[in-house]
Parts: C-alpha cells; sequence; structure tokens
C-alpha cells in the first residue's frame, strides 16, 4: 500500500513544481489528462500479484481479496499487466482505453486458469443528501446464478422480492440509490430462499459509493465473502465475513441410543445413530443453546450453551459412555492450505481407550494424545496417506487405514467406539 501513497505525493510534489517551470501550461496539461483506476485481485487460487501500468511496477505483492485505491494514471490507451508477484509471469494483458478524469474499476477474477479482467465504470460524484449509491458484482466462479436481498435487518425474505435477481457469474448491477441506515443483506442461490451469505447487520452511510464484490470465500460459515470497494483512499476496501457460524453435530457416545440434535429447542438433526453425524448447518452467531435428546423425547443428555462467532465453523461431538455423556466442541479450520497439500486433524474419542502416539506414513507426528484431546491442523502432501493409531510407546497398533486426501483437502479423523472396536471416522471440514 505505500506505493499508493508514493504515487499520489509524487502528483502533489508535481503540481507544485508547476510554478517554477519555464512549461507551465505543457506540465499542467499533463497533470490534468488524468484517469482513475483501481485493481481489486479476485481470483481465489492465484498467488500474490504485481500490477503493472504501461510495464510499470504500481501495486506490488497484492493477495487475493485486497484492493487498490484510485490510482492516477495518464487519460487515452493504457496497457495493464497483472503478474504473479516478482516475477514476469503475466496472466493478464489488456489494453484500456480510460477516457479523461473517467473512474474505472478492474477486478482479476476467475480461477487461475481462466483468470481475466472484468472492466467496470465507475463514478466519484458522491451522492447529496441522506443517500448513498451500491452496487453489486458476482465475481465467485464457483457460486452459481444468484439473488440479491439488502433489506433492513430482520426483515422475512420469504415473501420479499430480490433486490437484484439472477445475477450470474460477472454479471452487476447499476449503482442503486437508497437511503442511509442499517441493512442486512442476503445472498441466495437464484430462485431459492435459504441464504448463502448473510451480513448480518451494516451501516451504509450518506454520501459514499459502494461496490460490493461477491467472491469465494477461503473459509467460514458461507461459500461466499463480500469485498466491499470504498472511494475513500483511507479504507478502499472492506472485508464481510458470513455473519453466522456453522455447525457440525457428529454422534460419537459408543452406547447412546439415537438422538436427536437441537439448536435454539428446534430440531436440527433427528434420529441420528452411532457414528452418523450433522453436516454443517447455519446458525446465527452468539450463545447457541445445544440439546442431545433420546430421540423422540423430551429427555437430553447433553444441555450446554456455547459462543458462537460468526464466520466460524464449529464441529461438536457427544463422547463418552451415556452415563456421562458430554459435548466436545472444536473450532474448524478451513484456511487453504499450501498447494499439493491437504490439512488433517486428530480427534481422540474412544472412551476406554488409553492414550495413543499417532503416525503418518510410519512417522510419528502426535504423541500420548488422551481421550477427548485433539491435535491442531498438521498439514501433509496429498494423496493416499497412511495413518496408524498405537497405544503409546507400542507398536500395537489400534486404527490403520489409508485414505485418498485431495489437494486443498481438510480433514477431521474421529478415532471412536470402545477400544476393542476402535474404528476410525473421516470428516471433510471444507
Amino acid at each position: 500500500m505505500k506505493t499508493f501513497g508514493q504515487i499520489f505525493c509524487f502528483l502533489i510534489l508535481t503540481t507544485l513544481l508547476i510554478g517554477c517551470s519555464d512549461d507551465d501550461n505543457n506540465d499542467l496539461g499533463l497533470l490534468l489528462n488524468q484517469a482513475s483506476v483501481r485493481v481489486l485481485h479476485a481470483s481465489p487460487d492465484a498467488p500474490n500479484v504485481d500490477v503493472l501500468v504501461d510495464d510499470q511496477v504500481v501495486l506490488s505483492n497484492v493477495s487475493y481479496k485486497q484492493a487498490s485505491e484510485f490510482l492516477s494514471v495518464f487519460a487515452g490507451t493504457r496497457n495493464i499487466k497483472v503478474n504473479a508477484a516478482g516475477t514476469s509471469t503475466t496472466v493478464i494483458d489488456a489494453n484500456l482505453n480510460l477516457a479523461f478524469q473517467s473512474f474505472t474499476t478492474v477486478i482479476a477474477t476467475n480461477f487461475l486458469a481462466q483468470i481475466e479482467p472484468l472492466v467496470l465504470p465507475d463514478e466519484n460524484t458522491p451522492p447529496s443528501g441522506n443517500i448513498l449509491k451500491i452496487r453489486v458484482v458476482h465475481s465467485a466462479p464457483s457460486a452459481p446464478p444468484v439473488d440479491v436481498y439488502v433489506t433492513a435487518p430482520g426483515a422475512d425474505i420469504i415473501t420479499a422480492t430480490p433486490t437484484l435477481s439472477g445475477v450470474a457469474f460477472l454479471g452487476f448491477s447499476d449503482f442503486l440509490e437508497i437511503p442511509e441506515d442499517d441493512y442486512q443483506i442476503r445472498v441466495t442461490a437464484a430462485g431459492f430462499k435459504d441464504p448463502v451469505f448473510d451480513s448480518g447487520t451494516v451501516t451504509l452511510d450518506a454520501g459514499s459509493i459502494f461496490t460490493a464484490v461477491a467472491v469465494d470465500a477461503t473459509g467460514g460459515a458461507s461459500p461466499i465473502s463480500l469485498v466491499v470497494l470504498t472511494n475513500d483512499p483511507t479504507t478502499p476496501f472492506i472485508e464481510i465475513d458470513d455473519n453466522r457460524a456453522r455447525l457440525r453435530a457428529v454422534h460419537a457416545s459408543p452406547d447412546a441410543p439415537n438422538v436427536d440434535i437441537l439448536v435454539d429447542n428446534a430440531i436440527v438433526l433427528s434420529d441420528v445413530a452411532f457414528t452418523e453425524f450433522l453436516d454443517y448447518t447455519a446458525v446465527p452467531a452468539g450463545d447457541r443453546n445445544i440439546k442431545v435428546n433420546a430421540t423422540g423425547t423430551a429427555n437430553s443428555v447433553i444441555d450446554v450453551t456455547v459462543p458462537l462467532a460468526g464466520g466460524t465453523n464449529y464441529t461438536v461431538l457427544a463422547v463418552n459412555f451415556v452415563a456421562s455423556i458430554e459435548p466436545l466442541l472444536l473450532v474448524d479450520n478451513t484456511t487453504t492450505p499450501t498447494p499439493g497439500n491437504a490439512k488433517v486433524r486428530v480427534v481422540h474419542a474412544s472412551p476406554d481407550a488409553p492414550n495413543v502416539d499417532v503416525l503418518v506414513d510410519d512417522t510419528i507426528v502426535l504423541t500420548n494424545v488422551a481421550f477427548k484431546e485433539f491435535s491442531d491442523y498438521l498439514e501433509v502432501p496429498a494423496g493416499a496417506r497412511n495413518f496408524k493409531v498405537n497405544a503409546t510407546g507400542t507398536a500395537s497398533t489400534v486404527i490403520d487405514v489409508t485414505p485418498t486426501l485431495v489437494d486443498g483437502g481438510i480433514y477431521t479423523v474421529v478415532a471412536l467406539n470402545t477400544l476393542t472396536n476402535i474404528e476410525p471416522l473421516l470428516l471433510l471440514d471444507n
């Protein structure tokens, strides 16, 4: 970001020096013949990038979901290149015809193999009165066409008409003028009402101009997040993650009957048998009550209230024998692993098993793991990986399994059941 400031300082200095030049009129004409361009990195699997204008680096080492402020360049036909950071490998090479005093947003979008520029005309004239301007851009290559609802916080969208309908990838709206207020932005698959993104309450200030860009999320409760571009050079972009948490529940109590799982007294999964699990379900952030009841009854064997942070994934396991059943809450880290790798976490959920060592391809990676303990996520090469669980300090193997881990996959391996029947449960966390 220092580069932006250097550019503007240069322009200011040039302005101050104009009065000392014998070529005042020529210099002033060059300085005023400006256009403004900003750039957003929105390619989810691309590396950090440098941005060049007419083969001069103006932005360096820009990471995914980062955006520049508006940069001043000479009007006319300008060559814009996007290179892998620190290299001459060009992934985007485009000529833009920039009109005098125009404003343009360039979004480097799509997956790396198909990366392309999305060029949007912009504006910089603030609305008057109690009004702001906002537009929406679909730049999430993994997402289908979407409907967008911009409503008062808490408004029911079941019977509401979408603010924008059927916005496909690379599609974008005109600027909408709306009053300053608190709003809630929800995104659904086109034609459906179940949100895949929920901003929670956001305050939109009068006089502002926003471009809300939907991009592929890198974790959290939603497959997408919003990068909101502003016209404020001090805060050129704001990332808004889904305000909800995602909760996954696992029945890991070997002698417990089938159960119903409730969140805030609403059944989210019924008649769950041992080793079965509820996949991620979006729930409001905050303190959430979780109950595990014997199926079809109000008899709660677990009744606990847990704080859930927005944009975070959680796994709750019902562990131990039924007489001592208890919840084990895990925070799931869905940050993408290094290319070529997968991430794996191991949980000891066998109530009568001793402490264990965990081996990957016959190399000990965890030692002396006790019941209810769990590891951090380990990065391992993708592909077929052999996992062994041994009684600590011995060669006595109680689990020997060789799953195929996909590149970029994130997994939790749960060792569950009693010692004589111990088995692995492989969960995909992303």
